[in-house]
């Protein structure tokens, strides 16, 4: 199992809270990860996952960022 939180997302993306939350939800929603647990209410939010392609979940959060801008 992996986990991924917002700290970690705004290392490499320079996100705020509201993006950090976005970003979550929608890895959350990605047919490659099962989300075992995901946390938004958090101050630091998180999801716990489980996939087979932990290098592609970095990859995504730079793709999903760079749509909201």
């Amino acid at each position: 199992m992996y986990k991924i939180d917002g700290k970690k997302i705004e290392e490499l993306t320079m996100c705020g809270l509201n993006d950090q939350k976005q970003v979550l939800k929608t890895l959350s929603e990605r047919d490659y990860i099962k989300c075992i647990n995901l946390n938004l209410d958090d101050e630091n939010p998180y999801i716990e996952y489980e996939t087979d392609d932990d290098e592609r979940v970095y990859d995504d959060i730079n793709e999903i960022t760079d749509e909201m801008v």
